[in-house]
């Protein structure tokens, strides 16, 4: 009877040994502000620095051009005046309504040359835009996972996202990831970047 009590004993504190090891641990919940530490991470902001500097080189040239324009519509009006002007002989007044013809055919095609610029510039920026924001939030996540691991998370929510209605302070490891971005940050992955000036 004490042989078969004891094996009973020996049996109940296997299984209860065997279901303390197979018993998974509460899951640890981390959660990092990725748009703070976007605004803030030096790459970023470099990166954003570089593509300013783009927008403002694309910005100039079709400044240039709508100047130029200008130039082109206030000759016409003189070109006008001239060939309304009764007081020159006819033959001068056909010369100037030529170069008027010829003036109007290059201000048509200077706008639709404006117009073309401007759309693709719009369309190299927005994909420059993208490739700059993807390469930098690629570093933001891989920073997000390093620390997540050196916590023992198994999951990170974005605490600036929609899906997060409360989070407890010390949850937040967004001070932790950016100080470690920043730490090692590398130079501004200009593969991504492009040149500054479009092409």
């Amino acid at each position: 009877m004490k042989k078969t009590l004891l094996t009973l004993l020996c049996a109940a504190a296997l299984v209860s040994s065997a279901s303390a090891q197979t018993t998974p641990s509460a899951p640890v919940i981390l959660v990092v502000d990725v748009g703070a530490v976007f605004n803030s991470f030096s790459d970023a902001q470099a990166a954003q620095l570089k593509f300013q500097s783009a927008v403002e080189e694309a910005n100039k040239q079709i400044t240039d051009m709508l100047s130029d324009g200008q130039a082109m519509a206030k000759k016409a009006q003189d070109l006008q005046a001239n060939v309304n002007n009764t007081a020159l002989t006819q033959d001068a007044r056909d010369q100037y309504k030529k170069q008027y013809d010829d003036l109007q055919t290059d201000m048509q095609q200077k706008e639709v040359e404006i117009a073309q610029f401007k759309q693709t510039t719009e369309q190299t920026l927005s994909t420059r835009r993208s490739a700059i924001v993807q390469a930098e939030f690629d570093k933001i996540r891989l920073a997000v996972v390093e620390v997540a691991h050196q916590r023992g998370a198994t999951l990170v929510l974005n605490s600036s996202g929609l899906g997060v209605v409360y989070s407890d302070p010390s949850m937040d490891i967004t001070k932790q990831v950016l100080e470690n971005l920043n730490a090692g940050a590398a130079s501004v992955n200009t593969s991504a970047l492009g040149n500054t000036t479009l092409q």
